[in-house]
């Protein structure tokens, strides 16, 4: 067995082309509000926001998941998918988010991963490349590293005693998970 398996790198790029594709949705979103007048919050470069603009934008970074998705031209869908990730955040801070720059950084390593030697169109017309182990190693880092800081946070008396779950909850938990039933007036 290789390491990196052809079909894990493969199943990373379709879900990575579907978590542009559903950051893109989110981002036009939040562009769209700032260009209609929402509380505007520039990133250090100053690009014009118009509809014209955002359309663009959005028909880019929406071509590229797409591509990354089907694995086709993977390794410049990638590219340029994580290059419009990057413009909307230097466009507008509101852009910003963990996960869309967990996103943004794991599709530049996934453009020369060699993720589209199977389950892709490219596999299909014989168009093979091989996965290679560094951008995937970068990958494994990344999330790893995303992940233990998740965890290390949580070490922490109120999230170790509930009370960061017991505020988010709409009823009172059972006594015997910390919490209180309420009380009948019979």
């Amino acid at each position: 067995m290789t390491w990196p398996s052809p079909r894990a790198v493969a199943l990373c790029r379709i879900l990575l082309g579907l978590a542009a594709l559903m950051n893109t949705v989110e981002i036009h979103a939040i562009l769209g509000r700032v260009r209609d007048g929402a509380l505007a919050m520039p990133g250090p470069v100053q690009l014009a926001l118009t509809q014209t603009a955002v359309s663009a934008w959005t028909l880019t970074a929406m071509t590229s998941a797409i591509l990354v998705l089907v694995g086709l031209l993977t390794t410049p869908a990638a590219l340029a998918g994580s290059a419009t990730c990057l413009t909307a955040m230097l466009w507008d801070q509101q852009a910003y988010t963990n996960h869309f720059w967990l996103t943004t950084l794991l599709l530049a390593y996934l453009a020369f991963a060699g993720s589209d030697n199977v389950w892709s169109v490219s596999s299909l017309f014989g168009q093979r490349t091989r996965a290679t182990s560094l951008p995937v190693l970068l990958m494994v880092t990344q999330l790893s590293v995303c992940y233990l800081f998740g965890a290390l946070a949580k070490i922490n008396p109120w999230w170790l005693a509930g009370d960061e779950l017991r505020a988010q909850l709409l009823t009172p938990l059972p006594e015997v998970v910390g919490g209180h039933l309420p009380r009948s007036s019979s």
